[in-house]
């Protein structure tokens, strides 16, 4: 994993870019693929599922780390689910889309298969 601190400054700092990003993209994504339930592995603030509140999903999941600051995240508290990535991810249930940005490239190298494993076992439609 890299040496990278995930402190409020640096997801402050990604936010903004974030947000544009998901805002640009989910609307595209929702013309071919409308889901109602949406998990982001790797989530940090929220900014993919507020992105996708905002276009009217409601059953959200957000997966990221305890160091995320639960004062500063952009979805619902109890959406959040701080989970090591480094390890094996566990759902009881699917969900119609999977998100995961900016996330593999900082765990270990040995936990990549696994984790394209997990994404898939999460959703069907993996973004």
């Amino acid at each position: 994993m890299s040496e990278t601190v995930y402190d409020s400054a640096f997801f402050q700092q990604h936010i903004t870019g974030s947000l544009t990003s998901a805002r640009t993209v989910l609307p595209v994504l929702f013309r071919y693929c409308k889901p109602e339930s949406i998990v982001d592995v790797g989530c940090g603030l929220g900014t993919w599922l507020k992105a996708a509140m905002d276009l009217g999903v409601t059953d959200l999941l957000g997966l990221d780390g305890d160091y995320v600051d639960r004062k500063m995240l952009l979805i619902p508290e109890a959406n959040f689910r701080p989970t090591d990535l480094r390890r094996r991810i566990t759902a009881d249930r699917r969900f119609d889309l999977a998100i995961s940005m900016e996330v593999a490239e900082h765990l270990p190298y040995h936990r990549s298969e696994t984790f394209v494993r997990d994404l898939v076992a999460l959703s069907d439609v993996v973004l």
